[in-house]
Formats: C-alpha cells, structure tokens, sequence
C-alpha cells in the first residue's frame, strides 16, 4: 500500500460539470491538469482487467496492469486494480477515470443509497453483479455512487469466458443530473439500444474465468449387495453408487476415481474409467459402478474385485470439466459374505417314462473358504419329496415336472437352489405275441 498524486491532463468532456461535483480538498487544476491528491491504495493480485467506457467521462481502467498508453503496464508509478474474491466473489479495490478519479469498490453492507445489499458481488450461479461502486472524489446526493444491477439493467459476467457484458449506471437520479452516467461494461452493447460498437471501440472487462469453476462434490453414496441367487451361482457383485454435484453453469463430471481399500489387511487399490464424453453426467446425474466378487481379491488400476469373506471400504473423488477435483467421499462399508457352495444335481434317465426309477445325484461343491453343506432337500414336483443327499423318484403319471435340488448351510440360516423341468412320458404298450391258428 501507498499514497501518491496523479496528475492528469483534462480531456475533451464537461469538466465544468465535473469538477462542480469533486470534492473541494481532493483535486485542484495546475497548468491544465487534474491532480488527485491523498489516496492510499493497494494491489497485490487483482484479478479483473480491461477498460469500461462512459459517454460523460470516458475510460475506466480497471487494473494497472494494462492501464497506460496503448494499454501498457503503470504499476511501478500507480499501483492499482479490483479484485473478485475467489471464496466470497465479492469485489475490492480501486479503478481508475483520468476524469473523476479513483472509483472504489470497497464498499460495505449498508453504506450505499439503498442502505442494503451495497456490497459489490457476483452470484457466481448466474454470473449476475449486483451491489455498488463509489467515485470518491465526487460529492453530492448519490453523484458519487455508481449502481451494478437495478430491475432494467446490470452487469452480467460470462462464467465461462470472465468477460462483462451490459451496463451499469452512476451519478444522478436522471440523465440530465449525471456526472457519471451510464457505464458500459462490453462495446459488444456499448452503442445506441446495446448495439456492438468493436469495429470502431474495442472494449471490455474481464477476469479469470477460473475463479467461477467451484469444486465439483459426489454424494448419496450408497450401496446395493448382490442377491441371493447370484452369490450361489458364483455371479456375485456389487453395485456402488453417488450422485455427481457441480453447481457452476455448463459444468459436467470429467471422470472419478474409485479407491478401494481391504480392512483387514490394509490393502488398497486406486481405479478411474478416463474422460467421460461431455455432459454425460451433469449436476445431479446419478453414477454406478459394478465391483464383482471373487476367491481372489484385486485391487489395481486395471481392476477392482473384493473377495468373498472380506471387508472393504471406499472413497470416491469426482472432476468436473475445469479440471478441478472433489474431495474424497466415503460410501458405507462392503462386508462380503463368505463364498457360498454351488447347488448341482444330475438324472438319469433324463427323459424318463411312467414307472421309470430316476436317479437324482447330488453335483454341489464347497470350495475351500466356502460354507460347508449341512442338509439336503429334494421337491419332485408332484406332492413328495426326500431330505437325502442323493435321491431316486417315480412318476405315474404323463405330466411335465419341475424337480428342486436346495442345500443348506450356515446353521441352516441360508440356501441355494437349483431346478429341472421335464415330461414324464407314457411308458411302453403292453406285448403279447398272439400265434395264428
């Protein structure tokens, strides 16, 4: 921070009209020169730059930084600039008129006209500004204070490109009373009815679009375990799921990483899919991921499995579009079952007639780790049924029949299962040889 004095040469605008308006103290005339006296200012790492334009009082600087002659750097003689706070997107700092002076953007709560809502600040989910400004050198009624957005006009800031667009309106109550007038943010509407005025006065405000790209959140992670049936068919998995959130305007999710960790023996694994075609998954999409279930665990960015009888946790960590990362996020914890053993059963004769002896034999494995077998049960569809590990059926009657093979395990708690259907057909016609007389 510093004071200095700028002296600046009058140029061709109504400065009967301004200097009427500059407080007595803050300026006085020199040999045709305007110097500005007694100002403090600071710039350390404004962010907002380029140039505004007003019919009454002509250009605005907005940053030293390109604030000289043909746009050249005056930082080492006057340091100055506004800045958008990356955390509040609220506005500071100072710009600069060579014809009314230091414009000042920190502006508190309720010291405007309006006494409310003074702050100059973006809605960083529309980009639109609202709040004040305040040329400081200018005294009387609301001459002074410059207003960023009422019910008919405000400044609009491109989150995507940091470009300003539209106007803002300073001085006077009515046209014929302002110092300062209108103030256009953008020549793309800086002529009469907003019409673009870039072939012939190339102008506009901008800053750092980076500064809108809020960081993108997963949440609603959730769960879904495998079903009974997959788990005794060995086709177990998972499915893990999150809701994608980003609440800056055109944001989508980039891509995600799944981390996986093992509980028990600390292992992990890190696995991510790669880009995402664009806006496949925006604010509020719904993602899942499957995760199969094996005897061996696999935890690697080319693959994910959890193993049966094991515990796992996760996290997951989304990008949006800008590059930006989310924090992790855990979803709940993955307890995987011990390995289930795999019902199976043969026949024989497998299409059987009336009165046929059919032998059921029991085909079911436990693998090692697995449950073990504890009971047997046998449905052969017709009202009867065997509670043997093996088992032989009649039919006597010619029907379709579905017979159901079930193990148990686990004290009985938990089964699986497993069916056949055929047609019991009509056994053979009776022979007798018949010798002609």
């Amino acid at each position: 921070m510093f004071c200095d004095i700028i002296f600046i040469k009058m140029l061709r605008f109504d400065l009967k009209k301004i200097l009427l308006k500059i407080s007595v103290g803050a300026v006085f005339l020199l040999g045709g020169f305007l110097i500005f006296t007694g100002l403090c200012h600071a710039s350390t790492s404004d962010n907002v730059h380029g140039w505004a334009w007003s019919d009454n009082i002509g250009w605005i600087s907005f940053n030293c930084t390109e604030g000289g002659p043909n746009q050249s750097n005056i930082c080492g003689t006057s340091n100055y600039g506004v800045t958008i706070s990356t955390s509040t997107y609220a506005f500071s700092g100072y710009a600069w008129s060579d014809n009314i002076g230091w414009i000042s953007f920190n502006v508190t709560a309720n010291e405007c006209p309006d006494s409310t809502n003074c702050t100059p600040i973006i809605n960083p989910a529309n980009g639109q500004v609202s709040g004040w400004a305040k040329a400081i050198n200018l005294i009387g009624d609301d001459y002074g204070w410059i207003k960023l957005r009422d019910t008919l006009y405000g400044i609009d800031i491109d989150t995507g490109t940091g470009h300003f667009n539209h106007y803002a309106w300073g001085g006077g109550t009515t046209t014929s009373t302002a110092v300062i007038g209108w103030i256009s943010s953008n020549c793309n509407q800086g002529g009469p009815g907003g019409s673009d005025v870039c072939a012939t006065r190339n102008y506009y405000i901008w800053t750092d679009p980076s500064i809108f790209n809020t960081p993108p959140y997963a949440e609603n992670l959730n769960v879904a375990g495998p079903s009974n049936s997959n788990l005794c068919n060995n086709t177990a998995s998972y499915l893990l799921g999150w809701t994608f959130r980003d609440v800056d305007i055109g944001a989508y999710e980039n891509t995600y990483e799944l981390k996986l960790t093992n509980i028990g023996t600390g292992a992990s694994g890190t696995s991510s899919p790669g880009p995402y075609p664009p806006y496949q998954y925006t604010n509020g999409d719904t993602q899942e991921r499957s995760l199969s279930v094996g005897t061996i665990e696999e935890l690697s960015a080319v693959s994910l499995r959890v193993k049966y009888g094991q515990t796992y946790s996760w996290e997951i960590k989304v990008q949006d579009n800008g590059g930006l990362w989310s924090t992790p996020t855990s979803g709940p914890v993955i307890i995987v079952p011990i390995n289930y053993p795999e019902c199976g059963f043969t026949m024989d004769p497998t299409k059987p007639k009336i009165g046929d002896e059919i032998n059921f034999q029991d085909t079911s494995t436990s693998s090692v780790g697995a449950y073990s077998i504890e009971n047997y049960f046998w449905n052969f569809g017709d009202g009867t049924n065997a509670n043997t590990q093996n088992a032989t059926h009649t039919y006597s009657e010619v029907s379709p029949r579905t017979v159901t093979h079930t193990i148990y395990f686990d004290s009985g708690t938990k089964s699986c299962s497993t069916s056949t259907t055929f047609n019991v057909r009509p056994g053979q016609p009776e022979y007798i040889e018949v010798i002609p007389r």
